[in-house]
C-alpha cells in the first residue's frame, strides 16, 4: 500500500467516524423535538425530522471540516464554508434519498428483512457519500463550480455511460492539437450524456434560445409541461425552477451560443469556435437538424427523437476551413454516437477536414461523411436515421 492509498483510508476511517456524533445529535434532536416541541402530525412526523436532519449535516460537516479534510478548507473564509456547507446539505440529502431507494430495491428484489436492507443501504450510499466529499465538496481541483460538480455528482449514477473506442480520444501523450467532437443530440440526452461522460475538457456550442430565460423557460415547458402531473402554478414553479438550473449549469462550461436564424450571429459563433480551438480548447458541437414535432403521447415523443439520427447542416463545417486558413493546420473532427438504450457513447476515429479551391463543395462532401460515420453507428447499434 503506498502512501496515497494510506492517506485515504486515514480520511475514509475519519469520516466513518465523524459520522457518528451526526447520528446521535440527529437521535437526540428527533426526541426532543417529537417529544416536548411538537405535538401534531405534520410537526412530528415532518418538521421534526427536517429539523433532525439539519442539525446532523451542520454537526457533520463541522467534524469534517475539523478532522478529515482540514488541510483543504483551512484557508477558506466565511463565504466559501458557508457554500461547502449548502453543497454539503444538497448531496446528503441526495445520498438519503438514495439510501430510501437502495432499501425499497432489496426489500422488493431479495425481501430481505429491513435492518439488513438499512445496513447494505447504509454501508453503500457510505462509500458515495465519502467519494462525494473527497472529491466533490472538499476538493481543490474541480472543472465546475460546485454546486454544479454536487448536481452532476449526484446524477453520475443514472447518466454514466460506458465508452467504447475511449483510444480514440487524442491525449496530451499522443495529439497536441485541439479536437472537434460531434455528438448526435437526441431528445436531451446527447448534451447532457456528452457534457458528463466526455473525459476531456471542452466548449460545447448551445442554442442560443437555451441561454435566454424566456425562451429556455418556454422550451421545457412544451418539452415537459404535459408529463407534471401536477396544478398549473406547482407545474409553472417546477419548470421556473428547471430552467434556473439548466441555464446555471450552461453558462458553468462557458457554451458558445449558436443561432440558426441570423447570419451576423453564425459568424460570430464561428468566431469564438475558432478562436477556442487556437487557444487549444475542443469543442462539444451537434450539427443535426431539428427534431420533428410529434404529436402523440410524451413517452413515445422522447422514444423516437432518442432513436432518431438526423441529418447535418453543412455550415459547422466552416470551422475547419477557418481554422486552417488561421493557423494553416488541418481540424481533426471525432464522430460520437450516444446509445441511450444500452447507455454506450460509441468514440469513432476522427477525419480531418483538408479544405480545397470549392469551400462550398468541401463542406458538403465533409458533413456528408460524417453523417455516414454516425448513421454506420447508429446501425449498428440498431437505431434509425432520417
Amino acid at each position: 500500500m503506498n502512501d496515497r492509498h494510506k492517506a485515504t483510508l486515514r480520511r475514509f476511517i475519519g469520516f466513518s467516524l465523524c459520522n457518528t456524533p451526526g447520528f446521535l445529535i440527529e437521535m437526540l434532536v428527533l426526541w426532543l423535538c417529537s417529544t416536548y416541541i411538537f405535538h401534531h402530525y405534520a410537526g412530528i412526523y415532518i418538521i421534526s425530522p427536517f429539523i433532525a436532519f439539519e442539525c446532523a449535516v451542520i454537526a457533520n460537516f463541522s467534524c469534517f471540516s475539523l478532522f478529515v479534510w482540514h488541510d483543504r478548507i483551512s484557508g477558506l473564509r466565511f463565504r466559501g464554508r458557508l457554500v461547502r456547507l449548502l453543497a454539503y446539505n444538497l448531496s446528503a440529502l441526495g445520498v438519503y434519498l438514495l439510501r430510501l431507494g437502495i432499501i425499497q430495491l432489496l426489500g422488493l428484489l431479495w425481501q430481505l428483512p429491513v435492518i439488513l436492507c438499512d445496513l447494505l443501504s447504509l454501508c453503500f450510499s457510505g462509500i458515495i457519500n465519502y467519494v462525494i466529499n473527497d472529491k466533490v465538496i472538499f476538493s481543490n481541483h474541480r472543472k465546475h463550480r460546485l454546486w454544479v460538480s454536487t448536481l452532476i455528482t449526484l446524477a453520475y449514477p443514472w447518466i454514466h455511460l460506458r465508452l467504447k473506442g475511449r483510444e480514440n480520444i487524442p491525449t496530451a501523450d499522443n495529439h497536441a492539437s485541439p479536437v472537434v467532437y460531434v455528438c448526435n443530440h437526441g431528445f436531451i440526452s446527447g448534451p447532457v450524456m456528452a457534457a458528463v461522460n466526455l473525459p476531456v475538457t471542452f466548449r460545447p456550442w448551445v442554442d442560443s434560445l437555451m441561454l435566454n430565460p424566456e425562451s429556455c423557460y418556454q422550451n421545457l415547458y412544451d418539452t415537459f409541461a404535459r408529463t407534471l402531473p401536477v396544478g398549473k402554478r406547482l407545474r409553472h414553479a417546477i419548470i421556473t425552477l428547471m430552467r434556473n438550473i439548466v441555464i446555471a449549469i450552461l453558462n458553468d462550461f462557458k457554451p458558445i451560443p449558436v443561432a440558426r436564424d441570423g447570419s451576423r450571429q453564425i459568424v460570430e459563433t464561428l468566431k469564438q469556435s475558432v478562436d477556442t480551438l487556437t487557444k487549444g480548447t475542443n469543442l462539444l458541437i451537434f450539427p443535426e437538424h431539428p427534431r420533428q414535432n410529434y404529436k402523440g403521447h410524451p413517452h413515445t415523443e422522447r422514444q423516437k427523437a432518442d432513436n432518431e439520427l438526423r441529418s447535418f447542416y453543412s455550415g459547422f463545417a466552416h470551422i475547419g476551413e477557418l481554422y486552417h486558413k488561421q493557423t494553416g493546420k488541418t481540424l481533426t473532427f471525432i464522430p460520437l454516437y450516444i446509445d441511450r438504450k444500452r447507455r454506450i457513447m460509441h468514440i469513432s476515429g476522427g477525419i480531418a477536414y483538408h479544405p480545397t479551391d470549392n469551400p462550398h463543395n468541401d463542406r458538403i462532401a465533409f458533413s456528408n461523411s460524417l453523417f455516414d460515420i454516425m448513421s454506420q453507428l447508429a446501425t449498428q447499434f440498431g437505431n434509425a436515421t432520417t
